[in-house]
């Protein structure tokens, strides 16, 4: 077996052991218990069930069939758990591709300890299966890139209509890569015929999401259910940087655990050095990784000038990005003594929240 595999297969224990840890008799986080509920009912009454979260059926309906399954709710917890596993696995081929097995390695490791990771591959909600989703959109779009090869188009497309069907938010990935796939391939007018028989194709398939979406607006609406997060200031778009940074609640940090106020501006500081590293040994790779992490940030902003759901959880499938940048520092001594001052910060905000997570309020100090 080689090196790296070996190594791989640690961290994987490690990011198993981690989400194991109260796993079982944590206290239910912000909107688990709609989630359960509403696999329930969808399973009863098929994916016509108007969600109270105004969010598309294909979670739910997952949730739904392991429940009829099992009857256990322990399998869903467990469920998440793998999915947050299959994420380091596919993070680890992904960073493979963009850098080296070595920038992969140390970049899965940190992903398998972020607090955010760990959280939501403890939480009963959609967000990381979501992030697997969108990691796979990269590995395939990448794949694309290098060889202009329709079939990956055809999965492309597939992957997109998948996301949609399980965020409606997931569309600020989407377009994103959409328009990256547009600019740089404006001159092939072969692959540009296929983009837009493929995307004939997928709209088709999202049809069935009209009249639900319809169904849901209506609901929501008049009961002021639609305005979901907050509207945006310097500091709300901002958060989503602080949320992967620490996790932590911002206004909660300095009562209860002061000294890790300084986590986000360390982490953050390491993820810039990250981005100067990257732009000195590829500046085209460069742009198309913080193209990709910053418009559906943009993309969500926009948004929010008209309906205020400004939330760092739409687009917390960006973390594996965020991280990509901060891992590459391994590559000098200053970057590798700055990433083991995060990696103990991450620590002692996990024991923290393993410390709090089977009191119904930990969702104040983490605010998921």
């Amino acid at each position: 077996m080689k090196k790296e595999i070996k190594i791989l297969m640690i961290i994987l224990i490690i990011t198993i052991l981690l989400r194991s840890i109260h796993l079982y008799d944590k206290a239910y986080g912000t909107d688990e218990s709609a989630s359960i509920n509403n696999a329930r009912v969808i399973i009863e009454k098929g994916p016509t069930y108007m969600s109270e979260f105004g969010n598309p059926p294909l979670f739910f309906f997952l949730l739904g069939i392991l429940l009829a399954l099992t009857k256990s709710i322990l399998v869903l917890k467990t469920f998440m758990v793998i999915i947050g596993l299959l994420n380091i696995i596919l993070f680890y081929i992904l960073v493979s591709k963009l850098t080296n097995k070595k920038t992969a390695l140390v970049s899965a490791f940190l992903l398998s300890i972020n607090p955010m990771h760990v959280l939501f591959s403890q939480h009963i909600r959609v967000y990381i299966l979501l992030m697997l989703v969108y990691i796979l959109s990269l590995i395939i779009f990448i794949k694309l890139r290098e060889t202009k090869e329709k079939k990956y188009l055809i999965y492309l497309f597939i992957i997109y209509v998948i996301s949609i069907y399980l965020h409606y938010l997931s569309g600020t990935f989407v377009l994103t890569q959409l328009i990256w796939f547009l600019i740089e391939n404006r001159k092939n007018k072969e692959i540009i015929k296929s983009f837009f028989i493929f995307g004939t194709i997928a709209l088709i398939l999202l049809l069935p999401l009209i009249p639900y979406f319809i169904s849901q607006y209506n609901y929501l609406l008049p009961q002021g259910n639609l305005v979901t997060g907050s509207k945006v200031t310097l500091q709300t778009a901002l958060y989503p940087i602080y949320k992967f940074s620490t996790m932590l609640d911002i206004s909660s940090t300095p009562k209860i655990a002061p000294y890790l106020i300084i986590t986000a501006p360390i982490v953050f500081l390491v993820f810039l050095i990250g981005i100067m590293r990257f732009w000195k040994e590829d500046r085209r790779k460069t742009i198309f990784i913080l193209t990709n992490f910053i418009l559906p940030i943009l993309l969500l902003i926009i948004l929010t000038l008209f309906f205020p759901i400004y939330s760092f959880k739409y687009v917390s499938f960006l973390l594996p990005l965020y991280v990509l940048f901060i891992g590459k520092n391994h590559e000098t001594i200053i970057g590798k003594i700055l990433l083991l001052i995060i990696i103990i910060l991450w620590l002692t905000v996990l024991f923290h929240y393993y410390s709090i997570v089977t009191q119904h309020h930990w969702t104040i100090n983490f605010a998921v």
